[in-house]
């Protein structure tokens, strides 16, 4: 039984049958415009379609960044403009956070729509402008060398697992890959810098060794260090002696110093990750970037948030509610 085919070149795979028992397999530039009709057997047509998949001339054929985007939905939630109190649709958000040339986007870490809202929101964002640079609490220092050697092998899109990203990166297993894979690996795949915004290992070492606390004007005021120690207590079920707790304290304060550090130069418009407690202006990130660049504007902050949470505008500037994480 015979089977009318027709095969195109598709970036730059050619595909050439000679008799009726050969099959080969070529590499051919893209810029032939040409279509090739072939009878063959079914029996033949499983053989290309097996050499099609094992062949490396399929390295070029991964998933572009932004190939889906046109079907991408937001995220399910409501937003709110803290400042007026007015609801906000999507198109809105991406519109006011578009003009900001710094934004810090909160998150609660175990909540899988607020990872799908940070995809969507580089997506969106790089719609509008180029995104000068993302940065991640989830990553430390110590990994930024392959970071980046990552990220330009994965500009030429090769055919690879997410998993194998994971190893490569030497990612930390206190972040759950499937939760972050998608935000991760979009960034990766975009042309902008992937940066690290924690304290390396040593430093918080170094911190536990002997306790010190960034200073600064604002970061440094005795409610901020407070707000800070009753809610690691308040974490903690009021379980947790005074020198462990204002060791805590103190790298808490030292990630933002280097999270706000790290936002001020990176190249803009930067957006940086972290958890909701980083990125509170009243006790995270905000304060540092103030202590740090005090004539300079303020990051916008984007909370996103579980609904029956009460935020106001002394902790973001915007929220995203959405449903809770249910406990299984």
């Amino acid at each position: 039984m015979l089977l009318r085919v027709t095969l195109d070149i598709i970036q730059g795979h050619l595909l050439l049958i000679k008799g009726r028992n050969t099959v080969q397999l070529l590499c051919a530039p893209a810029s032939l415009n040409m279509r090739l009709f072939v009878s063959l057997s079914i029996k033949f047509f499983s053989i290309i379609l097996s050499a099609l998949l094992l062949t490396g001339c399929l390295q070029k054929m991964a998933p572009q960044p932004g190939a889906e985007n046109d079907s991408l939905a937001a995220p399910p939630g409501k937003i709110i403009d803290l400042k007026t109190a007015q609801y906000m649709d999507s198109n809105q958000l991406i519109k006011r956070l578009s003009r900001a040339s710094r934004i810090i986007v909160g998150e609660k870490h175990d909540n899988p729509i607020h990872h799908q809202i940070e995809r969507w929101l580089l997506v969106k964002l790089a719609e509008q402008r180029p995104q000068g640079s993302v940065l991640l609490e989830m990553l430390s220092p110590e990994q930024q060398t392959k970071v980046t050697q990552v990220k330009a092998w994965l500009q030429d899109a090769p055919v690879v697992r997410d998993s194998h990203i994971e190893m490569l990166l030497r990612w930390n297993t206190g972040w759950p890959w499937p939760l972050y894979q998608d935000v991760v690996m979009t960034a990766l795949r975009a042309p902008y810098p992937v940066l690290a915004a924690n304290l390396e290992q040593t430093e918080i070492a170094a911190i536990k060794n002997k306790t010190s606390f960034p200073q600064g004007r604002y970061s440094s005021a005795p409610e901020v260090r407070q707000s800070i120690r009753n809610a690691i207590r308040e974490q903690h079920g009021g379980q947790i002696d005074e020198s462990r707790l204002e060791t805590m304290v103190a790298i808490q304060q030292h990630r933002d110093r280097a999270m706000a550090v790290q936002l001020k130069h990176a190249p803009a418009p930067a957006l940086l990750i972290a958890g909701a407690f980083h990125a509170a202006k009243m006790i995270g990130v905000p304060l540092h970037y103030q202590d740090i660049s005090p004539y300079e504007e303020a990051p916008l902050v984007l909370l996103l948030a579980e609904e029956g949470v009460q935020i106001d505008s002394s902790i973001a500037d915007i929220v995203w509610f959405v449903p809770p994480v249910r406990d299984e």
